[in-house]
């Protein structure tokens, strides 16, 4: 795969506006109609009880039963516009990459689903389980880290202040540099054509 250019990354999006009008207006209209279909099943599978959950956000006091009930009454819909959200934005994405990949214009800006946007819904389901797996290790290193500077300060009676800091920019840090590292494996799911964390790593390098 071709070197990675961040300068040329940042400047993408406006010379696929240039190149290729049409699909991004295209993509446009998959986002309006994306964000259509979300709220539209929401509001034919689940509208009354996500107004009692709004409502329950809103009150100072808050019913921990009715909260779990709303929520159980809410979790089956949600799963249904989760999964169809999935689909359709693997498609969107899968179009986007192709045309940033130069492949040929295709009617409705490319948007279709077959395998490549197959695989690339794999990528997105890999890279969430991915995410979630560093969102608690790194959750767990913080909170040890956390328990180990009170500790160490109770002993010796020093702030600790500047330790939570520098704590807290370590995990910064730690996200940025994976969020990085896996931010090409779309692009390479789709130039490779197969799924691989390992691809979208290797490509940043």
């Amino acid at each position: 795969m071709a070197r990675f250019s961040p300068s040329d990354a940042a400047f993408s999006g406006f010379s696929q506006v240039w190149r290729q009008p049409r699909a991004v207006l295209a993509w446009a209209m998959a986002l309006v109609l994306i964000f259509a279909l979300k709220w539209g099943l929401l509001y034919a599978l689940a509208w009354q009880p996500y107004l009692q959950f709004q409502a329950l956000q809103a009150s100072p006091v808050r019913d921990p039963h009715a909260v779990l009930a709303v929520l159980g009454a809410l979790a089956p819909s949600i799963a249904i516009i989760v999964a169809a959200s999935l689909i359709l934005y693997a498609a969107l994405y899968a179009a986007v990459v192709r045309a940033l990949l130069n492949s040929p214009a295709r009617r409705w800006g490319g948007l279709r689903f077959g395998a490549e946007e197959l695989r690339l819904l794999g990528a997105m389901l890999l890279l969430g389980l991915i995410y979630i797996g560093l969102y608690l290790i790194a959750l767990v290193l913080t909170v040890i880290a956390a328990v180990g500077v009170g500790a160490a300060a109770a002993y010796w009676h020093g702030p600790t202040f500047v330790p939570l800091v520098i704590i807290v920019l370590a995990v910064v840090a730690f996200f940025l540099s994976f969020g990085i590292r896996l931010s090409l494996t779309f692009v390479a799911t789709i130039a490779e054509k197969k799924i691989g964390v390992e691809i979208g790593r290797a490509a940043c390098r």
